[in-house]
């Protein structure tokens, strides 16, 4: 396939995921709600067992919706077959992975120093339940996410990301930016404790975005767009970094109010989803590295 033709391909896929994730947003499910990802049980899985990332997690979880695939593992045709496995006849990928590609810039000056872009060239992909003889690890029943995940874990999760949380005595939660302090509510104040842990994700994930952290863009105002942007960036960070710590992503405090905003946002710049995306996974890879820095080291015998 030539560049035009994949870069032409790439803008369709991208613009039947935007346009999946507005539909499904306003019919008021967010994917990472949907009972198919709850039965899933996670994030989708490569082929080596490691988790996809960015716009590449809406992607599948989309397709797994439109499908109703269960399987965590997604892999290329070539990947099935090496590792025993056939994909079914009949069968077609409902999927396509966006992968990155540099392209380098055509420069007058044959002397000057070399510059490149970055575009995404999609890639074919098949679910696990799509393809027979792959190993059992493939093929085992996933266990749901949990609508009532059990605190300790989660408390010492966040405190390990060595933030300051700061009890409100009202019901405002919020990140101030000023005093890189979060503020939140007593958990009793909150529907449950899947909405508290949501809350705290998302506060969590705008923290990330501190200049000395991953230096990101707040906006300035409800309405900004770098404002609403952001806050999909939370709102995305909070589903991925709970979905793959097992718990079923809820709604947050603010999911409601920004949800329109959100959606104007993509149908002015349907880039902006997986741009969102992508942040979001830093900001979840970060804390989740956090925790590798809490762990004890091992004493020398």
């Amino acid at each position: 396939m030539t560049t035009n033709k994949t870069q032409q391909r790439s803008a369709e896929l991208e613009a039947k995921l935007v346009a999946d994730f507005i539909r499904l947003m306003e019919a008021g499910t967010a994917p990472w709600q949907h009972p198919v990802i709850k039965q899933a049980g996670g994030m989708p899985l490569r082929a080596n067992g490691e988790s996809y990332a960015g716009g590449n997690v809406l992607t599948l979880w989309m397709s797994a919706i439109e499908h109703g695939f269960t399987a965590r593992h997604w892999m290329t045709y070539n990947q099935a077959q090496a590792l025993g496995g056939q994909v079914r006849a009949g069968e077609k990928s409902r999927a396509h992975i966006f992968l990155p590609m540099a392209l380098k810039v055509q420069q007058d000056d044959p002397s000057a120093e070399d510059k490149f872009f970055m575009r995404f060239k999609p890639k074919a992909v098949f679910n696990a339940c799509q393809i027979d003889g792959l190993p059992d690890m493939y093929q085992a029943a996933p266990e749901e996410l949990r609508d009532n995940p059990a605190s300790a874990p989660l408390d010492a999760f966040f405190s390990n990301c060595g933030s300051s949380v700061q009890l409100e005595g009202s019901n405002r939660c919020f990140y101030r930016r000023n005093t890189d302090t979060i503020h939140m509510p007593a958990l009793n104040r909150f529907r449950s404790s899947q909405s508290y842990y949501a809350t705290l994700a998302h506060e969590h994930v705008h923290w990330t975005g501190a200049p000395h952290r991953l230096d990101r863009t707040k906006g300035k105002a409800f309405g900004d767009p770098a404002y609403a942007f952001e806050e999909l960036i939370a709102e995305l960070g909070s589903a991925f970094l709970l979905t793959g710590l097992g718990v079923m992503p809820c709604d947050t405090a603010s999911h409601a109010s920004y949800l329109e905003s959100w959606m104007q946002a993509l149908r002015d710049d349907g880039s902006l989803l997986r741009k969102a995306a992508s942040h979001a996974s830093k900001a979840a890879g970060y804390m989740q590295d956090m925790q590798q820095q809490q762990q004890p080291t091992a004493l020398a015998a």
